[in-house]
């Protein structure tokens, strides 16, 4: 009898064969391609001049003792044995590439020249005498003159500006140092931010689990200014779990994927939705349903890490799931701008790996090589499916083939509608006041709310339309000033003053 191991590489020389034939194919695997890793994941990975694959991770060959934080690999994946080991490398977090060379997040952020080693011109953590990492980064953001602007836990020593202390957001110059022209700024503390992405207008969305900012009330996902100042026009109602990767577009509105909950829907778990520039969710998204089979239970794992633009009007999503609207995808998909699922990857995607005290099944970055028609898949997984045949040797690194599709366009949005808002008319009232509203989604149960003085409910009214208007009748309330609310599922509009006159 044949050997399991005998059986599988017949099986993978014979459909290295039948992959040929359908090189051209959207999305088919390339079987021979495959790394020699054994564990445990790849967070990131970025395609070097010379065509090989540079990966960023928690990696280990056979015979290694321990993890490694970056690999190099050869044209089919193999390991380059050229790169070296340690102390020469570094990595462990996500690769922004720059100009010739690569940032890197390792808790601080380094740079490496184009092979993947270190930069000596980009200095070491703790060297500066202003700046230490007291605990740990979490996310950076590269400028394109080499700046980056990087947040977490880092403690300023700088007396001159008295700058001193534990701060969250703090600008370094493009060799390492700490920028004393800019503001560091601060979380309350004991809260950190974790990712952020600018947007089109020099802005950041950024996700934390902060519910103040510089003295300002924030919700967990909220914007800031270039400055880093906090901006309060951008309102999400976010108080639980966290965005992993944003998706802007050039009208102001953002995806944000990740595990997250709303304060004004606490049971709803969210895990990929649109937002309007004020912060409020974009109905006109549908709100994809993502289900991980219950690989490690209910809640535990399913999650997006990744949102990107496919095409005119499309959206390559992945992370760890099973299911999206209960039709079987492995970790990866594509919707339209609406939300809706589409037909590729059907049933495709990647394969589990058993932890010691859990299960992985995730794609955590996809990368196209348009030149060469490729695309690299990264994560914690074995084994892929494509839609002709299982490879039980693909593992945490793996290349498909991209066909004739283009990539990387800006998704072309439906026209924005109305953001939910009313108007008071007219404040001061003695007799009724019209509150005209409008923006409404049309699945909402929104309601209009009058709180007095005291905090109390002194009216509320059922809004039954997208948008109206409803009399307020003034004459049985006490003269003072009442606050008027907007209160709703997947609506957010702040709070407006009424003065009651006698």
């Amino acid at each position: 009898m044949r050997s399991a191991n005998a059986i599988t590489l017949a099986l993978v020389a014979a459909l290295g064969v039948a992959t040929k034939v359908l090189a051209q194919v959207p999305f088919s695997l390339d079987t021979s391609y495959r790394t020699e890793l054994i564990s445990k994941n790849v967070n990131s990975i970025a395609l070097l001049a010379s065509g090989k694959i540079f990966a960023s991770g928690q990696m280990k060959y056979s015979g290694d003792a321990n993890y490694r934080g970056s690999s190099r690999f050869n044209l089919d994946g193999s390991r380059d044995l050229a790169f070296p080991s340690f102390p020469q490398t570094t990595g462990g977090g996500r690769l922004v590439p720059w100009s010739n060379k690569l940032y890197v997040y390792v808790g601080p952020v380094r740079r490496l020249d184009g092979n993947g080693l270190l930069d000596p011109s980009f200095i070491l953590p703790n060297a500066d005498p202003y700046m230490s990492y007291s605990g740990s980064g979490s996310d950076y953001h590269v400028y394109p003159d080499g700046r980056v602007l990087v947040d977490g836990s880092i403690t300023l020593i700088d007396t001159i500006r008295g700058h001193v202390g534990s701060y969250d957001l703090v600008w370094l110059s493009n060799t390492g140092y700490y920028d004393t022209t800019r503001t560091p700024r601060r979380c309350e503390p004991g809260r950190a931010m974790f990712k952020m992405q600018e947007l089109p207008n020099g802005q950041f969305i950024c996700s934390s689990n902060c519910t103040q900012y510089e003295g300002r009330a924030v919700d967990w996902i909220f914007r800031f200014n270039a400055d880093g100042t906090p901006d309060t026009t951008f309102r999400t109602g976010v108080n639980a779990g966290g965005a992993y990767t944003f998706l802007p577009t050039s009208g102001g509105r953002v995806y944000a994927g990740g595990s997250f909950r709303r304060s004004s829907a606490p049971l709803d778990t969210l895990r990929l939705v649109r937002f309007f520039v004020d912060g409020s969710l974009d109905p006109n998204f549908s709100n994809p349903q993502f289900n991980d089979g219950g690989l490690n239970g209910p809640f535990a794992s399913t999650v997006i890490t990744s949102v990107q633009a496919w095409g005119p009007g499309a959206l390559m999503v992945t992370g760890q799931f099973q299911l999206v609207n209960g039709e079987p995808r492995y970790g990866i998909c594509v919707l339209d701008t609406t939300g809706q699922l589409l037909p590729a990857f059907a049933s495709c995607g990647v394969g589990p790996y058993m932890g010691t005290s859990w299960t992985g099944q995730s794609i955590e970055q996809v990368l196209p090589d348009s030149a060469n028609g490729y695309l690299y898949i990264c994560g914690q997984y074995v084994g892929y499916t494509d839609s002709t045949l299982i490879d039980a040797t693909q593992q945490f690194v793996s290349r498909l083939f991209l066909g004739n599709i283009a990539t990387g366009v800006q998704p072309t949005l439906p026209p924005a509608q109305p953001r939910p808002s009313f108007t008071l008319q007219p404040n001061p009232a003695n007799t009724w006041c019209a509150v005209s509203y409008q923006g409404l989604p049309v699945e909402a149960k929104a309601y209009l709310v009058v709180v007095d003085p005291s905090g109390r409910t002194v009216q509320q009214a059922a809004l039954l339309a997208s948008q109206g208007q409803w009399l307020l009748d003034t004459r049985n309330l006490a003269a003072g000033v009442y606050l008027v609310k907007l209160d709703g599922t997947g609506v957010y509009v702040p709070a407006q003053r009424l003065v009651v006159q006698p």
